[in-house]
């Protein structure tokens, strides 16, 4: 009987027994990168005309990078740039 009843404690002892809880692993946050902005390029047109009153001023950038304004009557302007800009005399 004796050996029952230990039997018995044991097993309620078994059942009494508390779970240990998991402990939830914390997520890591990620970060964000930052988009960099690009930089739109500006494209250079290589001849430009533009009418200002009776004058043409030509920007010529095929000569040189930087933009180089020459004024020019238009009786006067040079037989190259009138070339370049498609005027036939």
């Amino acid at each position: 009987m004796m050996v029952l009843v230990e039997e018995e404690e044991k097993k309620r002892k078994r059942k009494r027994k508390k779970k240990k809880k998991k402990k939830k692993k914390k997520k890591k946050k990620k970060k964000k990168k930052k988009k960099k902005k690009k930089k739109k390029k500006k494209k250079k047109k290589k001849v430009r005309q533009v009418m200002e009153g009776a004058r043409w001023i030509i920007r010529d950038y095929s000569c040189d990078l930087r933009a180089q304004e020459r004024w020019k009557d238009w009786d006067g302007m040079d037989e190259m740039l009138r070339r370049t800009l498609g005027y036939e005399m």
